[in-house]
């Protein structure tokens, strides 16, 4: 029971064991099944366990390696990135309405919002 930000680090030195052992053991020819697989196992069937569990705390944390580790590994699996934008945008959604509906923010609001805006392009430049 790993944490998501450590889940992702392993899955990343497991990809680079993997991919040693097939340099070192095994025939290039079968490095795309084997790497296929392994992401398969590691990556897809978790996918939407790291997602819900993870992205909004790394976003709220501003975690850049964390998600920029999230980012290549989810681009591995076939629709990660587009899951993986579904869910950024839930959380932005989500994250935006707590600003605006909040009554006790009606003052800072904007400067709000405008803070979230820019947490989010630092995010999205990395």
């Amino acid at each position: 029971d790993l944490d998501v930000p450590a889940y992702l680090i392993h899955c990343e030195k497991r990809l680079k064991e993997e991919n040693e052992r097939l340099l070192h053991y095994l025939d290039s020819s079968s490095k795309w099944q084997l790497f296929h697989t392994v992401e398969k196992q590691l990556l897809a069937e978790h996918l939407p366990t790291i997602l819900s569990r993870g992205l909004d705390v790394m976003l709220e944390e501003s975690r850049h390696d964390d998600l920029s580790r999230l980012y290549t590994l989810v681009g591995k699996v076939e629709n990660g990135r587009s899951e993986l934008c579904s869910k950024m945008a839930e959380y932005i959604k989500k994250r935006g309405r707590v600003i605006v509906i909040n009554p006790e923010k009606d003052k800072t609001m904007v400067q709000e919002l405008l803070e979230f805006k820019e947490k989010l392009d630092v995010i999205m430049e990395r």
